[in-house]
Parts: structure tokens; C-alpha cells; sequence
């Protein structure tokens, strides 16, 4: 005789096929839920991890040897000027919450001359030399996007024996996740000659040692005659280049290269960028003229000065 299924099993089955269903829709709410957070961690992540201190002819690291920046300048000038500021140069739309304060340091390199007769200026004091050395401290205030300009004055005849060596630091460090500022500042005499022309040139080729002495390719490029548009371009499969140079000469990227404007009026008829061997390449080249090859440089249009 055939039985049918007791109330007590049909109770323990629904209650069973209960469970298991509650179990699926909650590991699903669970899987939604990981998966937004985890988009959200990572939009997190990508504006935190953006470094909101920068300058606009220092050099941003953790350390080591500054790097030379060369600017464009006239024998009759008696000032170079730069910025310090509290966004990155390539995203300047994310600026530091916390005020930044800093301790500015200015040491000329030569030491034959009197530094004590050169001043640093902001907008509202005046610093001396002391020993060749200027130091004094300031900050950038948070909430905004907030910039501070600085200059080194200078006296007449000292040009071409100028170097300046430039280091900000913060006096919080880890508000910048541990990186400074810092260059080595040399002025490049501009000579006004007929017509423009755009001249390039490894800042390190003069000192008698192979590129494979270095581990990086520092390239000059001068502007004289007026104002233009420089198109720079290199072979991505054996160089990389600064990924803060665009931004830092107000270039654009187009066809393959950078398209820098340069006049040497406004202190832009001047720059230097920086190469690396590309990683699957790491070729050391015995000679500047072979390294050459994969960098160009060229004039695509001109304004003379008048």
C-alpha cells in the first residue's frame, strides 16, 4: 500500500528549500555589493594617490641628486621666477585639503660669488643670503587650489656663473607622501638673431662619458628668433620619457609626440625633458650621435620677435 509524505517531512523540506534560497540571494547582495565597493576603493585609491604638491620648474621626488633645469633668460634680466603649489601639475583640479607647510632652501653653487648681495622674494617679505645659503618658511593653505611665487634676484655681470640649487620640503611629510621639490636652476642666455630656430641638445654629452655612463638622457631644446610650436618625438620601444613633462611646459600630446609652445620672452624659450631606456629594451648606447637617432626635434611654426 502506497503512503503518502508525513506533514513533519513536508515542514522540514520547506524549511530546508527556505534556507538554501535566502543563502543564494544574499551571496548574490554580497557579490553586488564587494563589486561596487571595490570600484568605489579604486576611485579612492586613484585621487589619493595623487601627489598634491608640485612646482612648475622643480622636480618632484624622495630623493637623490637634483636634476638640472635649464630656463631661458637675457643677460639684462635680474630675476628668475617659479611656483610652488598645492595640486599636481597633469590633474590640477585635485588640490590638498591640509595646509602644507614648507621649509625653502637656496644654496648658490658658485661659490666665487658674494651671495649675500642676491635676495629670494615672495609676494609680501624679502629674504637675504647668509654663506651662500637662503633659507626661510612658508605654506600653501588647503581647501583650494592655492600657488606661491618666488624670486631670485640677482646682480648685473654674475649671469653666466649662476647655479642655483633649489630644495622645498615639507614640514609634514607624510601630507605628500614623502616627496619634496627640488632642481639645480641654471639660466640659458637668449640672444635675439634673425629668424626662429629651435636647437636641441643632450645636456650631458659635453662631459667626456658615453650615454651608458647614465641612467637617464637629459635633452635641451632653446627656441631663438620668437615664439613657435615645437613638435618633439622619440621611439617609444626603446625610450620613455618624463611622465610629468606634458604638463610641466603646458604641452600637448599629438600624432606620436609632443607638441611644446616656447618663447624665450616668458621664460618658455627654454626646456629640458627627461629620458629613460625603455624597460624591455635596457640598451646602453657607447655614443650620443647613435642615441640620436631615435629623438627628433622640429620647428612646426614661428612668430618672429620684433
Amino acid at each position: 500500500m502506497r503512503q503518502g509524505t508525513s506533514p513533519t517531512k513536508n515542514f522540514i523540506l520547506s524549511i530546508l528549500l527556505l534556507a538554501a534560497a535566502l543563502s543564494v540571494a544574499a551571496g548574490a547582495a554580497l557579490s553586488v555589493y564587494t563589486s561596487q565597493d571595490h570600484q568605489r576603493s579604486v576611485v579612492r585609491n586613484r585621487d589619493t594617490d595623487t601627489i598634491r604638491f608640485s612646482s612648475d620648474k622643480l622636480y618632484r621626488v624622495t630623493g637623490g641628486e637634483p636634476q638640472k633645469y635649464f630656463y631661458s633668460a637675457t643677460k639684462s634680466q635680474r630675476e628668475m621666477q617659479f611656483y610652488v603649489c598645492n595640486y599636481d601639475q597633469e590633474r590640477p583640479t585635485l588640490f590638498c585639503e591640509k595646509d602644507i607647510e614648507y621649509l625653502l632652501e637656496f644654496r648658490l653653487n658658485n661659490t666665487s660669488l658674494d651671495a649675500n648681495q642676491y635676495a629670494v622674494r615672495s609676494a609680501d617679505s624679502t629674504y637675504r643670503f647668509e654663506n651662500g645659503v637662503c633659507t626661510f618658511t612658508d605654506s600653501l593653505p588647503g581647501g583650494d587650489r592655492s600657488l606661491k611665487t618666488y624670486s631670485l634676484d640677482f646682480g648685473e655681470g654674475d649671469f653666466e656663473q649662476l647655479e642655483w640649487t633649489v630644495k622645498v620640503t615639507p614640514v609634514n611629510p607624510t601630507v605628500t607622501q614623502g616627496r619634496f621639490l627640488q632642481a639645480v636652476l641654471i639660466p640659458v642666455e637668449y640672444i635675439p638673431i634673425q629668424g626662429v630656430s629651435v636647437k636641441a641638445e643632450f645636456s650631458d654629452s659635453s662631459r667626456g662619458k658615453a650615454p651608458s655612463a647614465y641612467a637617464a638622457y637629459n635633452v635641451t631644446i632653446t627656441i631663438r628668433g620668437g615664439a613657435g610650436r615645437v613638435k618633439l618625438t622619440w621611439d617609444k620601444e626603446k625610450l620613455n620619457i618624463d611622465p610629468y613633462f606634458t604638463a610641466r611646459v603646458n604641452g600637448t600630446e599629438t600624432d606620436g609626440g609632443i607638441v611644446i609652445p616656447m618663447n624665450p620672452e616668458d621664460e618658455t624659450g627654454t626646456c629640458q625633458v627627461t629620458f629613460f631606456n625603455h624597460l624591455s629594451q635596457m640598451q646602453t648606447w657607447s655614443d650620443w650621435n647613435e642615441l640620436w637617432q631615435y629623438i627628433h626635434v622640429e620647428l612646426i611654426d614661428s612668430t618672429e620677435n620684433t
